[in-house]
């Protein structure tokens, strides 16, 4: 498992003309999405938050604090190499980021302090998905 959702950037930049077994292929852009968009978190996320009664909101701001650095702790693990390479801690604060993003747009712990608005909800994540795989490419491969 470890270094599974380690992000690779292609070898080459730009147009390249050589056939595909030549060099290196990175991870495409819907690669790279897959791998910023911390799905396992959400679904956890998703599952405590229809677990917890609605009036408990304190229960549901520390569970997200939990979902927050088990996301770290598991990004971590997911995208360190063997061999002594550090965690790409570009994805993993992209993930972060990206967490709080659909938090936000799930909207339940958010409208209950009073601080969601849906227009920016949609429109923050339909941003923030379309954009990601761009702000990060990964590293090149050794």
């Amino acid at each position: 498992m470890k270094g599974t959702l380690r992000i690779w950037r292609s070898s080459t930049d730009g147009l390249n003309f050589a056939d595909d077994s030549s060099h290196d292929k990175g991870d495409n852009y819907v690669t790279r999405l897959l791998k910023l968009i911390p799905s396992d978190i959400l679904a956890l996320y998703i599952f405590g938050q229809n677990t917890i009664p609605d009036e408990n909101v304190n229960a549901l701001l520390v569970f997200t604090i939990v979902c927050s650095v088990l996301l770290v702790l598991t990004r971590m693990q997911l995208t360190s190499e063997g061999g002594g390479q550090s965690p790409q801690w570009a994805a993993i604060f992209i993930s972060l980021i990206s967490f709080f993003i659909w938090v936000y747009s799930i909207g339940q712990l958010f409208v209950k302090l009073g601080w969601h608005e849906k227009w920016i909800a949609t429109l923050m994540m339909a941003v923030w998905v379309f954009v990601v795989p761009y702000i990060y490419k990964g590293d090149l491969k050794a």
